[in-house]
């Protein structure tokens, strides 16, 4: 299945930027009114984690095909 650049780097923003924050921030927060989250926390980590490699996965796997076809043209 291919994705437009807009889903691509919708998805890339949300593995990168946004999880990774949503995660310190609930954990940090939780922490410091005494809740015990290490269950969510592992949890969005490891989300987060399958995410990122799927992502990395797909933009290699991009460049290789737009090597093999001369465009140089590609995901940033």
């Amino acid at each position: 299945m291919k994705l437009n650049d807009d889903w691509y780097q919708a998805i890339k923003w949300l593995v990168l930027i946004f999880l990774p924050a949503l995660n310190t921030l609930i954990f940090v927060i939780g922490g410091e009114l005494g809740y015990d989250l290490s269950t969510l926390n592992n949890i969005l980590t490891a989300v987060s984690a399958f995410l990122g490699t799927v992502v990395g996965v797909s933009t290699l796997d991009y460049y290789r095909k737009e090597g093999q076809n001369g465009n140089s043209n590609g995901r940033g």
